[in-house]
């Protein structure tokens, strides 16, 4: 896949617009806890290691084992430029908020997510908290890929490093690393008779990203066919 294409499809695309399609919903009638503030901030986050890991220096290679050194790549370099207020807090980040979210669907003890408040990141030195509002951290994020990024998916020369060359290198090599990944675990499946059956029925109108995995309808099925109300109690403890 194209550099470009990857970049209108899936970060402007899916990663853009899910983040702003997440800031402008609500939480469910008569629900008391749901605002998807946890998706749209494991969202930014998994954009930020992804980018890192397009942005890595031209004499690198993305590898599956340097999640943090990529995410930080994109956060010390990228995010901080534009928004010091960030500063320090990758590290945290990272772990507290990307693996607990990751994991267990909670950030780690001390750090607060909310929505709606418009209050960038702020720090509680005394009681040791981190408050981060995700409407807040996904546009930060979103202005930093743009300002910085962007110019650089059309950035072909060579004494620029990284550019074009070195970002479409790093995607194939990712590309390729996933691919593996997935010819392995499909080996090892063992599948159900069902969704056997079930994949006959639908592989006639079912249609992939030249990416398969992409998310979105396939064929003619709607992507949401019921209303989501997962989300996250606000603030989190």
């Amino acid at each position: 896949m194209k550099l470009q294409q990857f970049v209108d499809e899936f970060i402007d695309g899916y990663i853009a617009s899910d983040l702003e399609t997440m800031s402008d919903s609500a939480r469910a009638t008569g629900m008391k806890y749901g605002d998807v503030g946890y998706p749209m901030v494991s969202t930014t986050l998994a954009g930020i290691e992804l980018l890192g890991g397009l942005l890595l220096p031209s004499a690198s290679r993305f590898t599956t084992k340097n999640g943090m050194s990529r995410f930080l790549l994109f956060w010390d370099n990228y995010l901080v430029k534009d928004f010091p207020v960030y500063k320090g807090f990758g590290k945290l980040f990272y772990n507290l908020l990307r693996s607990g979210i990751a994991h267990t669907y909670t950030a780690k003890h001390g750090v607060y997510v909310t929505k709606g408040s418009a209050t960038p990141l702020r720090f509680d030195d005394t009681n040791r908290r981190v408050y981060i509002d995700s409407n807040v951290f996904a546009q930060d994020f979103l202005t930093a890929y743009r300002n910085n990024v962007t110019p650089l998916v059309s950035m072909v020369d060579p004494t620029t490093d990284p550019n074009a060359i070195s970002m479409q290198t790093h995607l194939d090599e990712m590309i390729s690393l996933f691919e593996v990944s997935s010819d392995g675990e499909f080996r090892a499946l063992a599948p159900s008779k069902e969704s056997i059956e079930n994949g006959k029925l639908s592989a006639a109108m079912t249609h992939f990203s030249a990416i398969e995995g992409a998310s979105g309808p396939p064929g003619d099925m709607t992507t949401k066919p019921w209303p989501t109300i997962s989300g996250m109690p606000t603030p989190n403890q």
